[in-house]
């Protein structure tokens, strides 16, 4: 997260600093350490078509239009319980397969955004309640 970024972000919350003060936060709290706290909570597996999923069965997702022609359908699961439930690529318009060859790539993508948007909510909450405390 740069400077630029933090600032606009509280300011969607009614927080306004200058460009200083949003690079002294970043020494203070760094973004990449939320990121990677929120990665470890997080895993990925492949569905095996058959199991339900967070107590729904398997033929309610396999009548899902989207789902009929996946090839790989993975679970992301955050503390084990599913979050998402992924039948194609979700960084491509339409529905573009996700295939071996192309797993790693999209789920390490993918599990990234999520941690990523985990992490801004905890960060930005931190740096929030560290303001207040410290009369901002």
């Amino acid at each position: 997260m740069t400077a630029s970024q933090l600032v606009e972000i509280l300011k969607s919350f009614g927080v306004n600093i200058n460009i200083e003060t949003a690079n002294s936060l970043l020494s203070l709290f760094d973004f990449e350490d939320y990121v990677q706290d929120e990665l470890s909570q997080l895993d990925v597996q492949i569905w095996d078509k058959q199991s339900p999923i967070n107590g729904v069965s398997a033929s309610a997702f396999l009548s899902r239009p989207d789902v009929k022609n996946a090839d790989i359908i993975y679970l992301v699961l955050k503390n084990g319980q599913v979050i998402y439930f992924q039948p194609h690529s979700p960084f491509s318009a339409g529905f573009v397969p996700i295939t071996a060859e192309n797993f790693d790539e999209v789920t390490q993508r993918h599990l990234r955004q999520i941690a990523e948007q985990y992490a801004t909510s905890r960060f930005i909450n931190d740096i929030i309640n560290y303001l207040n405390s410290n009369g901002n």
